[in-house]
């Protein structure tokens, strides 16, 4: 196997799907676990920004997944209900 298509394969797909169970990751933690999951989203977010821009500065084929990749990062991280919110004193 080509280590150049193993490299090309992870930055295609494997760090938007990195980046995305990141976030998700971080609205589902709770308790001890919650800060060492959002320093682990804001390290794939901050990633995924630079291969973003990396990919859209070489006029790569993939720089649309990487920019919608982005988009779901900044929009699903505002919309998607933490569940930080719902453990606090039940009712």
């Amino acid at each position: 196997m080509d280590l150049f298509a193993v490299a090309e394969g992870m930055n295609t797909l494997g760090f938007p799907l990195l980046a995305i169970l990141a976030m998700f990751a971080s609205k589902l933690s709770v308790g001890p676990a919650t800060r060492l999951t959002d320093r682990f989203f804001i390290f794939a977010f901050a990633l995924q920004t630079i291969l973003t821009a990396r990919t859209v500065v070489n006029c790569d084929h993939t720089w649309l997944l990487h920019m919608f990749t982005v988009m779901i990062l900044i929009v699903g991280s505002v919309i998607i209900p933490s569940l930080r919110d719902n453990v606090a004193d039940p009712v």
